[in-house]
């Protein structure tokens, strides 16, 4: 049973032009003669803005007058709820003072106070200000600085005695806002705009302050969205139905049927499988390619998507090597032969179906060398860097499209829709569930019962359903705890970025900063529009430079981005036989290409029409585009997915600041609240020059200190 206390008036209240015949107040605020006055107590009818036991200045009709600074002394005790009201500083540089009393009634229900307040924007004279609440919802309100009325600086209505009027009174108008939070650390600032860590990581979804599943940033309860990046990949889907060889048993036709196993070509760039009777009754499989057009030494993705096992259904490639989740290759001469094989004793009584994959690498990211570490070195990860369409594609440049940036609690299911999931990432259910795993276009992948533990989304799972009551899905970290616990669904955020395309070549990318400026580094140009000339060696050169284009040293590979190319150094094209490669001449900006595929000018040139080119720009260029949030509340265990459509990852700059109270409460805590145990640097003793080095000799020795009229010296002992 929760119990109800009347605080009182908490709260000024504007009340415009003072009238001797109204009464008024106590926090009245009424204007006279461009001067504003509020009420110290109850004003009676008559009483002249003159009476100092009931009035004070707080705003004298002036240029530039402003309220420089507010503060707030809160009494916890019990009784009749007061304030009082002490005017400072000028009339021109008035500060004030609240001091609140008795606040406290009985304990009722937990209730949804202000965890920070902090300053989220200006533009002139106004600075906008947003309070985050503990429930993690948010609230925007504006001052106004530099006006001769505190009636301007005050445009939130409806102020009511609650903690949003606590906190606004507590809050310091000109400067960072104090937290409501209660700890021994509530008079600090509570983060640091100087120190913390950054993410730059492109991301589709993620756990807060973690990239490709691994936790990179310690957070607090918000970060600030510092720059939206530009982030392009060549897009390249190097196999179809049409790389099926002669000699492939489903050439030619739509079916295979042998050994109780069953191939069938789907007509989308997939081939279902399926066993029939007791199942496969020995290893059975199809020739689904003769690899031979791959560039020599150049890295390649293969894979099966919709998963499979060494002891079901993958791809195979270059003889024993098995792409089930994904396996990277270096191309070699004359390329392997890629198979779909269903194992001696696989069961699939319904048909799966299978996507083959080869993707160009180098083409994808720009170059062998720009390959992520992470993705070489689990394959299996391929899913975090790509979400969209599995369909052939002889190699595109297409930009991530994030717009809404969403902030998720730890909490994850709303107890109704689809998960955003990860894939290949670690999750953990409370309670007992049905989860069932959806693949990009929304298909069932497979279906798993878990009860109070944790499960692993496979590589092609970009959702999942969820069937449970009373059920809480969070975010696995092996080693952490609270898994037991139940939490809400909260959003804490919903940040819109805007949906103006930004691109990536190379290193440089465009960028957005929270203004809504947009810096502009990177240009682009339909190859089919140069002219082109053919030089030796199966080069190919623009006959004149590409205009505002950044050119480099010879031995340094440019910023370029090419969709039917890789990008390489001038040296490399100039010097060696390296084929489908794209350079810029070290002493202009001329663009050479090696492709032996063609022999004259000509040709090249039409082949490259609609073949795009993304360059460094040798001077950035600026324009506004819609300006977004910067601070955004998150929960350390919680996620952030972008809402798009591409199913490119998002290129970002996430600034995650300390978190200075929470770490002085912790400390406090961990001190039991004697903070005189806390001994700080400057405190201690430096012994380290005076400690001798260890004895050489075997043996165990004890550090003996002496201490000879208050001089202290060391010394080693061997143990007896």
């Amino acid at each position: 049973m929760s119990a109800t206390t009347n605080l009182g008036k908490v709260s000024v209240t504007p009340k415009g032009a003072w009238a001797s015949t109204n009464t008024y107040e106590i926090l009245d605020i009424v204007t006279s003669g461009g001067s504003s006055y509020l009420a110290k107590q109850d004003v009676p009818t008559g009483v002249p803005l003159t009476n100092t036991s009931y009035w004070i200045m707080i705003a004298e009709k002036g240029d530039g007058g402003e309220v420089t600074s507010a503060s707030a002394s809160i009494s916890g005790g019990y009784g009749t709820p007061g304030v009082t009201v002490t005017a400072g500083g000028t009339a021109h540089e008035r500060t004030l003072a609240f001091a609140f009393t008795n606040l406290r009634g009985e304990k009722g229900e937990t209730g949804n106070g202000i965890d920070s307040v902090y300053k989220t924007g200006t533009s002139g004279l106004v600075d906008t200000y947003t309070i985050l609440f503990t429930d993690g919802s948010t609230y925007e309100f504006e001052v106004n600085n530099g006006t001769a009325s505190i009636d301007d600086t005050l445009t939130k209505s409806g102020w009511a005695a609650d903690a949003k009027a606590v906190g606004d009174t507590k809050a310091s108008i000109d400067g960072f806002y104090e937290t409501m939070g209660v700890g021994v650390a509530d008079n600090l600032t509570p983060y640091s705009e100087d120190s913390g860590a950054s993410q730059d990581i492109p991301f589709i979804a993620q756990g807060t302050g973690c990239g490709n599943g691994e936790s990179v940033v310690d957070t607090g309860s918000y970060c600030q969205l510092k720059k939206k990046l530009g982030n392009t990949v060549g897009v390249n889907q190097q196999w179809d139905e049409s790389k099926i060889p002669s000699d492939s048993a489903l050439y030619g036709t739509n079916t295979y049927t042998a050994n109780g196993v069953t191939f069938t070509k789907n007509g989308d760039g997939s081939i279902s499988v399926q066993t029939v009777g007791g199942g496969a009754t020995s290893d059975t499989s199809v020739k689904i390619a003769t690899q031979t057009t791959m560039p020599l030494g150049q890295k390649h993705l293969i894979r099966g998507a919709f998963g499979g096992s060494s002891s079901t259904y993958f791809i195979e490639y270059a003889g024993t090597n098995r792409a089930t989740n994904g396996s990277i290759f270096d191309a070699y001469p004359g390329g392997y032969n890629m198979w779909l094989v269903v194992k001696s004793g696989a069961v699939l009584t319904t048909a799966v179906k299978v996507t083959p994959q080869v993707i160009f690498l180098p083409l994808w990211f720009g170059s062998n060398d720009r390959i992520p570490s992470d993705l070489l070195s689990h394959p299996e990860n391929w899913g975090r860097y790509y979400a969209g369409s599995l369909a052939y594609a002889a190699g595109y440049l297409d930009s991530a499209d994030g717009t809404v940036l969403k902030s998720i609690g730890r909490q994850i299911w709303d107890g109704e829709h689809d998960v955003t999931a990860i894939p290949n990432q670690a999750y953990y259910c409370k309670g007992t569930a049905t989860i069932t795993y959806k693949d990009r276009g929304g298909n069932t992948i497979s279906t798993a019962s878990v009860t109070n533990t944790s499960f692993t989304t496979p590589a092609d799972c970009f959702s999942f359903g969820v069937s449970g009551t009373g059920v809480t899905i969070s975010l696995y970290y092996s080693g952490e705890s609270g898994y037991d616990e139940d939490y809400d669904y909260t959003v804490l955020a919903s940040v819109d970025t805007g949906s103006e395309v930004l691109r990536s070549a190379g290193a440089v990318a465009d960028e957005k900063t929270p203004d809504g400026t947009i810096t502009r580094r990177v240009g682009y140009v339909d190859m089919g529009t140069l002219n082109w000339s053919a030089i030796s060696n199966n080069r190919f050169e623009t006959s004149s430079p590409i205009s505002g284009a950044k050119y480099y040293p010879s031995i340094t590979a440019p910023n370029i981005r090419c969709s039917r190319y890789q990008t390489v150094t001038f040296k490399t094209i100039y010097e060696t036989s390296t084929d489908m490669c794209i350079s810029i001449w070290n002493e202009a900006a001329y663009i050479q290409v090696r492709d032996t595929s063609y022999s004259t000018a000509a040709a090249f040139k039409t082949a490259m029409s609609g073949v795009y080119l993304y360059y460094e720009l040798a001077t950035p260029t600026t324009e506004q585009g819609t300006a977004f949030a910067e601070n955004i509340p998150c929960d350390d265990f919680g996620s952030m997915y972008w809402t798009q459509t591409k199913g490119i990852p998002q290129g970002n700059e996430i600034f995650y600041p300390v978190d200075y109270k929470a770490s002085i409460d912790t400390l406090y805590n961990r001190v039991e609240g004697d903070m005189s145990a806390i001994v700080i640097d400057s405190q201690l003793e430096v012994v380290a020059d005076r400690i001798p080095e260890a004895p050489s000799e075997d043996g165990t020795y004890t550090l003996k200190a002496t201490v000879s009229s208050g001089t202290k010296t060391y010394s080693w002992v061997a143990d007896e």
